[in-house]
């Protein structure tokens, strides 16, 4: 057996706060997890996609946005994955979403994490402020939020049923 030290980033993200948090790492004037850094460079099977698109009334702070989005609503203090569309209207973050998600129009997404190909209707309201939250919300993948539905912050969901949808 070897032991060699290690100097760089390391996180086990082994819970939802610290999944939370690793991505959080990436964001900010100088970021735990440097994505720029040109002396660690990525390697990676991820598909090449067109680059995002920020749409003219679109806003964004502190976010990480990867190819293949369109962005049309708000996005803050977010990560966000391949092909993820955010819709004119709709209030982003706090939030990681992976790839594939569509957060409908005048939809909100806070201190939330969703899995890939998740879809949130027009209207939805998932999670709450962080400040405000007693836990991270988890939308599992290839969930369909029905538009105005509510998902409370700290819930866990993997499917929605249609009796108590609103």
């Amino acid at each position: 057996m070897y032991a060699y030290s290690f100097d760089g980033y390391w996180k086990d993200v082994g819970t939802v706060s610290s999944l939370w948090e690793a991505h959080m790492d990436m964001l900010g004037e100088r970021p735990a997890l440097d994505l720029n850094d040109e002396s660690w460079r990525i390697y990676s099977r991820h598909e090449n996609l067109a680059p995002q698109h920020i749409g003219p009334g679109a806003v964004v702070q502190n976010a990480s946005i990867t190819e293949g989005c369109e962005i049309h609503g708000t996005v803050i203090d977010s990560v966000i994955g391949t092909g993820v569309t955010i819709m004119a209207g709709a209030y982003v973050k706090d939030a990681v979403l992976m790839s594939g998600v569509t957060v409908g129009r005048d939809a909100k997404v806070e201190y939330a994490i969703l899995d890939g190909d998740v879809s949130v209707g027009d209207g939805a309201s998932i999670g709450r402020p962080k400040e405000e939250a007693s836990g991270i919300t988890v939308v599992g993948m290839a969930t369909s939020v029905p538009s105005g539905y509510v998902i409370g912050d700290g819930e866990m969901i993997t499917e929605i049923k249609e009796e108590r949808a609103q």
